[in-house]
Order: C-alpha cells, then structure tokens, then sequence
C-alpha cells in the first residue's frame, strides 16, 4: 500500500515540474531570436511565448501552430485595458510594412479583440514584427523582459526544424530562473 502512494508522489512532482512556468528574466531585444525559435523547435501545437516588459504591463505574445503538417508562427496583440493606448500604433505599423493581419474579437471583457498575424514565415519576420510592436509600444530594444513558454514541449527535433536549432539554439537559454 505504501508503494501505490510512493508512486502517486512522483507522479504528481513529476506532473507540477513537467507544467510549472519557468521565467526568463532580463532579456533583451537581442535574445528574442533563440526564444522565437525554440518556441518553434521545442514546443507542440498551441505553445505559447510571452514576453513582457519589465517595469510595465506592456507584453506581446507568439503561438505556435500546426495545420496540416505545416509549423508557423502568429503574432497576436490584444486590445485590453493596459494596451488600447497602443493597439492602434502597432495597427499602423503593420499597415505601414504592408503585413497582413486581421483582428479577432473575443466577446469578452476586458480584452476586446486580438491583432493576429498568422503565418509568419520565419524567426526574422517575427524578430521584425516583435521590433514594429516594441516601438509601437514606445519601448527600447535595450529595455529588458521576462519571456516565458506555456504548452507542451516536443522532446524529438523534427527535420524540418533541425536547422532552426543548429542557427538559433546552439547554446542554452540563458537567465533562467523559476
């Protein structure tokens, strides 16, 4: 009998370690290339990267999905109450750089709607969104975030994203902290 408990334990640490949150803190418009990718390389369909400005509320966010077979990444920004300042800049600067987006409504509050910018074909494209968002957001490239993952993660590297990892994830994340 004690066994069946011992085991129910490590199931359930193994279980609160496998889906616990882990924060990268302090990193800069320079990191944002390794985190874009190992959200492509490592992370399942609907995995989730968030990167918020430390010292406001100020955050954009990726998902990762897959149709078809086909990975891609999408760029959403939401209309909440922290970011209706800038919703309509970074509006302008995708229509300015003639990225294609749409706006997806929620019917709920607070956050009204979402700018999606679906298939991103690559890291750059991304770094590029996340850089119109930045300054849309009267934010630095020197200004430091906490990133951080949410999702299931793939222990097996696709040959498709193989060469993803070998550009962007030689190295470790680096600035790791729970």
């Amino acid at each position: 009998m004690i066994w069946i408990a011992v085991i129910i334990g490590i199931v359930a640490i193994a279980y609160l370690i496998a889906n616990r949150t882990i924060h990268y803190k302090a990193i800069t418009f320079e990191d944002f290339p390794r985190f874009l990718a190992s959200l492509m390389v490592q992370f399942s369909d609907g995995g989730l990267l968030f990167f918020e400005h430390e010292g406001s509320e100020r955050s954009m966010q990726f998902v990762k999905y897959i149709k078809d077979g086909k990975e891609s990444l999408h760029f959403s920004f939401p209309e909440a109450p922290w970011s209706r300042d800038f919703f309509e800049g970074v509006k302008q600067r995708l229509l300015d750089e003639k990225i294609v987006f749409s706006i997806v409504k929620t019917d709920r509050e607070p956050t009204k709607a979402f700018l999606d910018v679906a298939d991103i074909p690559s890291i750059e494209q991304a770094v590029a969104i996340s850089k119109l968002a930045m300054s849309a957001m009267n934010l630095s490239l020197h200004d430091t975030f906490t990133a951080y993952f949410r999702g299931k993660v793939n222990i097996k590297i696709s040959e498709n994203n193989a060469p993803l990892y070998n550009k962007y994830l030689g190295r470790n994340l680096t600035s790791r902290s729970s």
